[in-house]
């Protein structure tokens, strides 16, 4: 079982070992690695293993229990050098590290070579508390090594006196005839038969197989030897059948007389497997390296003279310098005055032999101060010299943090846990618990200090314990989760049903080491199963009794059974309601008392009206509640502590009452009174069921009698009926008709029997009258529907149906309704003609005001025309400017009011936009005092931090002016006016009492006025049409309804408040803009002064350019073909859609279309979109009578459009197509 750093530090013997604390990092990655791990403590007398990591184990082959707590000494082998014992011993006490090879015996007997990197570990003093040992198997690499001294040692002999063995192979190379002759070991090695080593192969037929990267050195070597007469030895790879292995050979050559080679002997052996070990080593070398720079420690050393001579790569990573930055360099010169200082005295006390020990913040080199632990240990020579210090430095910026969060944490999950609805156990494997929640001892019945330690067994139920038992075995042993309902009793003996869901909590080996209980209360539930049950079986018992004692007997029974009480009984009330009779037979329990006879409710403090209305009384003592206390004696001495009366009541009689007594006082529960009250009620039922049967058995004597009478009088209802009846099956063939057909529809009733009643049934209601039969078919016990029924004479009556179903087929009783139906038609279309009538009204008053106000406008355009062309007849044209200014005018007025009619009817196109009201209403100030005179005092109220809202400019400032003008003339003795502006967020509940408005953010803008007022009744109208309550000629009853259409449709909203002799406020409420850079297209519209173009046909051609004009209006295109040709364009003219898109299909040139919007048979819409597929690069003007921007906001101009809004001046006309068509080259 691997033990985890944290676990190693929670069970430390010694508190020194809380110097490792800031290793923490380091012990996990120990405890994963891959490589063999222990932690001695050096401190105790036999240096105990304290920790080891599982890949010791594993190479061991002991478990961790037989390794804890003993001195390494137990696995030394007999080959191991003392030398290196006392080695390690010397390392330990001078805190040094060292390597040494021992010899361990495995668990098994099996001895290997053991190779040991040894780092003592010191505390905060300098005292060596620990040894960290980092373990690796090397026995294959002494095996090689051995073998190797062995051939050295016999290569002095020529006999090679191991050439028997079985791990070498031995060759002789006859040079001159190049013949090598070897035993089959060293034939095996290269892959050749011992039969062609046996008689001779040549050297190649050996050296095919050698690594062809070896091959060429190996032949070298081979030949250096020859020709130098030196030792032979050689390390080569060769491949057979796909394996690579590693050979060594050992030889030397003789010499004929002449110094010609004449023999080439030697040895050679299979060293793959130290080879492997070799790799392995240098991994582990690597691999220690490897850790020693991953710890997370900055490590150090500092000379005498303050100087650093080694930082490892977190030092390094810790400035962000490059490798052999921080050398030579003072700790002044790397930290810097100011950090230098605070460690000043710290590095002074280790330099002169005192250990250091604290925590401090650090500059990083990510800019921020982190926290860190330090710890400045001197480095003493033999002689006892401090030579320098060694410094640690741990970054505890993150172990700090998670401290914080683990005790907030811990706070949380505390608190979390206790305030759970279920009860939270944790036991250890024994069953003994070792945390419990505040739920759980709600549960038990007991406090928190008394559960904790106690076996669980001790609280479970006897009947229960050996279940618990069985499954806590299974829990261990198998580690599985399971759930169980058991008992649990409490110290005043009540029994308490618990749901349990238990799961194991393991070890890091994977071992269950504790249980957790989530509990969960279900006595309740057990209960009420346990009453169902009862109820189940008690109505099961009742269904089989007709005797009413043996009904109250068997239930007064179960609920003795069920409730554990001393009496339960029934009393059976008397006419007078004033007392009850209680049979022997009827009661039930341990009482001691008989309690049968007769008795007065009054004697115990009871009273019938109580019960009569059916309230359960329930007492929980009798001494203590009022309703009994005065009559307790007479309670007391039946034995009765606590109560329940339960009535029985027919209606409003007191029938009969089911009591329950216990001698101890006792709270009664709500669901325990509910089982009782559903006793009673079965109680009641069989009791009158068996009444029932007695009654039935006495009617059935007279049966056949009664059910001739009632024959005949349903067939008198037949007969007589007015209302038709009909019974067909459930494939509605009529099976019987009454005669009221003959009356009602004209059929002789035996005419249609056999007859399909669809066939009578209008075309139009069959499918929902064979829907309605299916119902009544599936079940429906009634169905009311209504169709239309053929009459003999071919019309069809309404008739109204009530059905029902048995099992032959579908009884159903007819009504005519025919008249009702046509009363219902006629009152429909007289309701739609007065709606008709209502709107004629409204559209009269609207056309009436229009007619009005145009008329005079008219007069206002005709008569200035009049007179110029009377001037122009008498050549008098000096006034002709005043009739030009004067039809200018009227047709300016005109205009307004149809830009009026468009606001109200929500048509006129708005150019909204991010506008900021208090600027708006500061720039009209001065216009607005002027316009209302020195006797009303304006005051203006801008709220700072205004929101801007999404509106149009124009239209906000003409609905206040004429808010502004309404106040004036309210007030004509003079008075107050106030404009203010402020932030509202109107909420659902607001909203929702208005027409079309929704929740959010508003800037409102309110006009308020001293003025005369108005009454409800003019309010309720004052946004209608032509409205208004002034003077005739003085109004146009516009001005409100125009602001209502503007509110509506900016998603807005007006609301006005008045009182007749006090004033009216006007509130405006805008939508605020989100997105205050929302701004319109400003930057595309023209100038509001416009420069003068000459009109007069003297402009010359501009390029040859063609622009066809289509507008329907042949006044309007005379204007606009005139003006184009005064500037010196050619034009094409068509009067409609379809006339223009044959210009276009044609093959005439067009640099521009100007087209109306609104036109017959193809609008202007449609026509650019034809035009733009057949040439895509035109440009078009459209010409609209609703407003500039009408179509823009829905998508409607693309780029090379542009819109002018009717009536428009001609040097607009002008100036839009010079904008559009200046960009061109000429032809």
């Amino acid at each position: 079982m691997a033990v985890t750093t944290r676990e190693l530090l929670a069970h430390a013997p010694h508190d020194a070992l809380q110097s490792l604390s800031g290793l923490g990092g380091l012990f996990d990655a120990l405890q994963n690695s891959d490589m063999a791990v222990v932690v001695a403590d050096v401190r105790e007398p036999e240096q105990p293993i304290v920790f080891a990591n599982e890949a010791f184990t594993a190479l061991t082959g002991y478990g961790l229990a037989e390794i804890l707590g003993r001195n390494c000494r137990f696995m030394q082998g007999p080959l191991t050098d003392n030398a290196a014992i006392r080695a390690m011993r010397e390392a330990v006490a001078e805190s040094r590290r060292v390597y040494i090879d021992v010899q361990n015996y495995r668990k098994d007997g099996a001895l290997f070579w053991n190779r040991i990197a040894l780092s003592p570990v010191a505390d905060a003093g300098g005292a060596v508390t620990h040894y960290i040992a980092l373990q690796c198997d090397v026995t294959l690499v002494h095996q090689a090594i051995a073998t190797r001294d062995a051939l050295r040692a016999s290569d002095e002999a020529p006999e090679y006196s191991l050439l028997g063995s079985q791990l070498i192979g031995s060759w002789n190379w006859d040079v001159r005839h190049d013949r090598v002759y070897a035993d089959e070991r060293y034939a095996a090695l290269y892959d050749v038969t011992a039969a062609q080593a046996a008689r001779g192969a040549s050297l190649a037929n050996f050296l095919r197989n050698v690594h062809p990267e070896d091959r060429e050195r190996a032949e070298q070597t081979a030949r250096s030897a020859i020709e130098s007469g030196e030792a032979y030895q050689d390390e080569y790879r060769v491949v057979t059948q796909g394996r690579v292995r590693w050979i060594a050979l050992r030889g030397q050559c003789t010499y004929n007389d002449d110094g010609t080679p004449r023999s080439f002997s030697g040895v050679a052996w299979d060293i793959s497997e130290y080879k492997r070990a070799e790799q392995a080593l240098h991994e582990s070398a690597e691999e220690l390296r490897l850790i020693t720079d991953a710890l997370p420690a900055l490590i150090g050393y500092v000379d005498a003279e303050q100087r650093f001579r080694f930082n490892n790569r977190a030092y390094l990573d810790w400035f962000g310098l490059p490798p052999q930055a921080l050398y030579g360099k003072t700790v002044r010169e790397v930290l810097g005055d100011h950090a230098y200082e605070l460690r000043r005295k710290h590095l002074e006390d280790a330099l002169v032999g005192i250990p250091a020990h604290f925590e401090a913040y650090a500059p990083h080199t990510d800019g921020t101060p982190h926290h860190a632990l330090m710890q400045y240990l001197p480095r003493r020579m033999k002689d006892g010299r401090v030579s320098g210090c060694y410094v640690l430095v741990f970054d505890i910026t993150e172990r700090k943090r998670a401290e914080e969060a683990t005790r907030l944490h811990g706070a949380r999950m505390d608190a979390l846990i206790n305030q759970a609805a279920v009860g939270i156990v944790q036991v250890n494997m024994d069953a003994r618990i070792v945390m419990v929640n505040q739920r759980f001892c709600e549960i038990a019945g007991r406090p928190e200090d008394t559960l904790v330690g106690q076996h669980v067994q001790q609280l479970v139920h006897a009947g229960d314990q050996a279940e618990t038992r069985r499954l806590m075995l299974l829990l261990r042993t198998r580690g599985e989760p399971f759930f169980v309902e058991q008992r649990i009793v409490r110290p005043d003996g009540a029994i308490v049903w618990v749901s349990n869901h238990v799961s194991a909590l393991k070890d890091a080996s994977g071992q269950p080491e504790f249980a957790s209980i989530i509990v969960s209360d279900v006595t309740a539930r057990k209960q009420a199963e346990e009453r169902q049950s009862a109820l189940l079986e008690l109505g099961d018992h009742l269904r089989d009794l007709t005797d009413a004692d043996a009904i109250v007997s068997t239930a007064v029974a179960m609920l003795a059974r069920m409730s554990g009480l001393s009496r339960v009984g029934y009393g059976q009330v008397d006419p007078t309601q004033q007392s009850a009779h209680i049979e022997d037979a009827w009661i039930a329990g341990r009482a001691q008392v008989s309690v049968a006879g007769d008795h007065r409710f009054e004697d115990y403090g009871q009273t019938t009206a109580r019960l009569r209305n059916g309230e359960t009384i329930a007492i929980p003592d009798v001494l203590r509640d009022p309703r009994s206390a005065e009559h307790a004696e007479s309670l007391l001495s039946l034995g009765v502590r606590a109560l329940v009366n339960v009535p029985l009541v027919e209606q409003g009689q007191l029938v009969g009452v089911l009591f329950l007594h216990h001698h101890l006082p006792r709270q009664w529960a709500a669901s325990e009174l509910d089982f009782v009250r559903n006793v009673a009620d079965r109680i009641w039922a069989a009791l009158k069921r068996a009444s029932a049967t007695v009654q039935l058995e006495r009617l059935n004597a007279t049966l056949e009698q009664r059910v001739a009478q009632r024959t005949a009088d349903l067939d008198r209802m037949w007969r007589l009926s007015t209302d038709v009846m009909l019974a067909t099956g459930f494939d509605m063939r009529i099976l019987a008709l009454n005669p009221a057909w003959k009356t009602a529809l004209g059929w002789e009733p035996g005419d249609l029997v056999g007859a399909s009643f669809l066939d009578l049934v209008h075309p139009d209601e069959q499918a929902a009258t064979q829907a309605a039969v299916a119902q009544l078919s599936h079940g429906m016990p009634t169905l009311q529907f209504e169709n239309r029924v053929r009459h003999q004479d071919g019309s069809y009556r309404w008739f109204a149906w009530r059905a029902a179903a048995d099992e032959v087929g579908v009884h159903g009783v007819g009504r005519d309704v025919t008249s009702e139906k046509e009363a219902a038609e006629a009152l429909r279309k007289a309701e739609d003609q007065l709606r008709q009538a209502h709107k004629m009204e409204a559209v009269g008053q609207l056309t009436g005001g229009i007619a009005h106000d145009f008329n005079n406008i008219l007069q206002g355009v005709i008569g200035p025309l009049d007179l110029i062309r009377r001037s122009i007849k008498l050549g008098r044209v000096d006034n002709l400017g005043r009739f030009i200014d004067t039809a200018t005018t009227a047709a300016k007025r005109a205009a307004a009011l149809t830009h009026r009619l468009l606001a109200f009817s929500r048509r006129q196109s708005l150019d909204p936009r991010a506008l900021d009201l208090n600027t708006l209403v500061t720039s009209l100030e001065e216009l607005l005092r002027r316009t209302i005179g020195e006797g009303i005092v304006l005051e203006v109220s801008l709220a700072p931090d205004l929101w801007p809202a999404y509106t149009d400019a124009n239209q906000l400032e003409n609905a206040l002016l004429n808010l502004v003008i309404n106040a004036r003339d309210a007030m004509p003795e003079g008075g107050g006016l106030a404009i203010t502006t402020n932030n509202v967020t109107l909420d659902d509940a607001y909203v929702r009492r208005q027409d079309g408005m929704r929740a959010g953010d508003y800037v409102a803008l309110s006009v308020t006025d001293t003025g005369v007022g108005m009454p409800p009744e003019v309010i309720a109208k004052a946004f209608d049409p032509f409205f208004t309550t002034k003077p005739i000629g003085q109004g146009t009853g516009l001005g409100l309804s125009m602001i209502y259409g503007f509110a509506k449709q900016s998603n807005g909203h007006v609301r006005i408040r008045s009182e007749v002799g006090v004033g009216t406020s006007v509130r405006l409420y805008l939508p605020r803009c989100v997105d205050p850079v929302q701004l319109s297209n400003a930057a595309n519209e023209l100038p509001l002064e416009l420069p003068h173009i000459a009109l007069d046909g003297s402009a010359p051609l501009v390029g040859g350019k063609t622009v066809l004009v289509v507008e329907d209006d042949a006044a309007v295109r005379m204007v606009v073909l005139d003006v184009l040709e005064g500037l010196g364009y050619r034009t094409v003219e068509a009067c409609d859609g379809l006339e223009g898109l044959a210009v276009v299909q044609s093959d005439q040139r067009i640099d521009l279309m100007v087209t109306d919007v609104g036109m017959p048979k193809l609008n202007g819409h449609d026509l650019a979109e034809e035009a733009r597929d057949l040439r895509p690069d035109l440009k078009i003007l459209f010409m609209t009578g609703y407003a500039k921007n009408a179509t823009l906001r829905s998508g409607f101009l693309r780029p090379g459009m542009e819109m002018i809004a009717k009536p428009f001046v001609l040097d607009a006309l002008a100036a839009h197509v010079r904008s559009m068509l200046s960009d061109e080259t000429d032809a």
